[in-house]
Formats: C-alpha cells, sequence, structure tokens
C-alpha cells in the first residue's frame, strides 16, 4: 500500500470540489439561456422547490464549507443545529400551507374512494407524515410544542394535552379537550373506507380523557370527560362514552369491577396473612 498523509487527503478532495464548481460554472454559462426560457414554462411548486435547494446549497457554502475551511468548529457545530432546526420547519410549514390550499377545512361528508377530494386529502396525509412528521412532529411527541403544530393544521387542543402520536389525518374534525392524555401509537381515526366511499367524522375527547397506547377511537364518536379507554381499546363509530367511565376491549365494553370480587380477593390476602 502506498502511504499517503491527511494534508494530501485534503488537497485532492479540495481540488476535486474546485474542478467540479469550475465545470457546473461553465455549465451554467453554456445553457444560461435555455435554462431562463425552461424555468418560466415551469409551475410555481417547481419554483418554490428550485428555491428552498438553492438555499440549502447556499447554506453550505456561505456556513459549513467556510467553517470547515478555517477550522471554526463552534461555528460548524452553531451551524448544524441551526440547519437542524430550520429545515424541519420549513418543512412543516410547507405541509400546513399545502393543507390549506388544497384541502381547506375538513367537514364531516362521504366521498368515492377514486374522487378527486379523496386523493388530494391521501396526498395531504402522505406529506403530513412523510415530510413534516418523519422530521418534527414524531419528536416532538409527548412534549407541548406538538399541540400547537397540531393547531396550525387545524385541530382543535385544548390546554395541558399530553398527546404520544400524531396519528390524524382530518385535523379540523379532531376536538381534544383540557388535560387530555393521548398515549402512544393511540388513533384518533376521523375516517374509513366502507363499501369504496370514503366517510368523514368527527372525533371529540372532552376533558381530562385517557386514551390508553393502541386504542383507536373511530369517526362520530363522543368521549365525555375524565372517561378511560384502556389499551388496545377500539371505540366504534358513532358511540357515545358517558364521562367517569372506563372501557376495554374491541369493540369497547365498560369495565365492571364486582364488589364481590374484589372483597373475596381481600378475603383470601388476609387469611394467608392470617396463616402465616
Amino acid at each position: 500500500m502506498h502511504g499517503s498523509t491527511p494534508g494530501g487527503h485534503r488537497s485532492t478532495i479540495v481540488g476535486v470540489v474546485h474542478l467540479i464548481a469550475r465545470a457546473m460554472g461553465k455549465t451554467a454559462e453554456i445553457v444560461h439561456v435555455p435554462m431562463e426560457v425552461a424555468r418560466r414554462q415551469r409551475p410555481p411548486l417547481l419554483h418554490w422547490g428550485e428555491s428552498l435547494a438553492g438555499s440549502a446549497i447556499l447554506s453550505i457554502d456561505n456556513f459549513f464549507y467556510p467553517a470547515v475551511q478555517t477550522r471554526d468548529w463552534p461555528m460548524l457545530a452553531a451551524s448544524f443545529v441551526a440547519a437542524s432546526i430550520v429545515i424541519p420547519l420549513l418543512q412543516t410549514f410547507i405541509v400546513v400551507a399545502v393543507k390549506w390550499l388544497t384541502m381547506g377545512i375538513y367537514a364531516p361528508l362521504m366521498k368515492p374512494m377514486w374522487s378527486w377530494w379523496a386523493m388530494r386529502t391521501e396526498a395531504v396525509a402522505v406529506l403530513y407524515w412523510g415530510l413534516g412528521g418523519k422530521v418534527l412532529l414524531e419528536h416532538l411527541q409527548g412534549t407541548p410544542f406538538l399541540p400547537w403544530f397540531l393547531r396550525l393544521f387545524g385541530a382543535r387542543m385544548g390546554k395541558g394535552i399530553c398527546i404520544n402520536t400524531t396519528d390524524i389525518t382530518e385535523f379540523d374534525c379532531v376536538e381534544v379537550g383540557d388535560f387530555c392524555s393521548i398515549n402512544a401509537l393511540a388513533a384518533l381515526q376521523t375516517h374509513l373506507y366502507e363499501d369504496r366511499v370514503m366517510k368523514v367524522g368527527r372525533v371529540k375527547l372532552g376533558r381530562g380523557v385517557f386514551v390508553g397506547a393502541n386504542a383507536t377511537v373511530l369517526y362520530d364518536t363522543h368521549i365525555g370527560d375524565y372517561a378511560r379507554l384502556r389499551p388496545l381499546t377500539v371505540v366504534m363509530k358513532g358511540e357515545n362514552i358517558p364521562a367517569n367511565s372506563e372501557w376495554e376491549g374491541a369493540p369497547a365494553v365498560p369495565v365492571v369491577h364486582k364488589a364481590a370480587e374484589l372483597q373475596a380477593v381481600s378475603s383470601a390476602h388476609y387469611a394467608r396473612g392470617a396463616g402465616a
């Protein structure tokens, strides 16, 4: 193997970067006029995408690369942290804008499965989970910040909420009361496909509701104040869960605490303790 020094590697990399930059510059000069003509013919969305990509490249040129050249590691770290915050925020705000521009306010309705409306809302859902959820929203689960962003999408969120899921689609059809706790992988399911028809309805949670992990609340339901849904519970569509009650199962049924059974268990524990 031939020996090499770190400095030699750096000089080689820098030389390659300069060669690529020169080639790109010459290519840009050659195709300058045709590219300008092509840009005028492109839709506005592509212009926005090019602007975002250009901003990212400018950030690298103006902050990252100079910091590496000058070995200003604190500046590099600060630039990296700033970019890691700004880019996810920009992506999420883009999804918010797309939702309002393409869908407006969600309301209960029925649409054919292959309708233009259904395809648009599915596109918004894919952007929400892929572009906003993966880079920002999923990392805000369990914090006070996630309800802030869900409000931007149109969801009505009360104060003091702890929400550990992002599984919401028709945002304007979701209302969560004050001090609710929605646990991991729970779903407030505001739509279903039935007989090739997409049906959308509202989900309303009262004050202090507890939704267990992996529980699902289907549309056209109301959960009363301080009701509790145990993990893996499925609340069927059209249900009205009474306040201060506890439910479990799929479909959900009330949890019955039998006084006689509790007394028998307590007596058995007391008898074993006395016998010892």
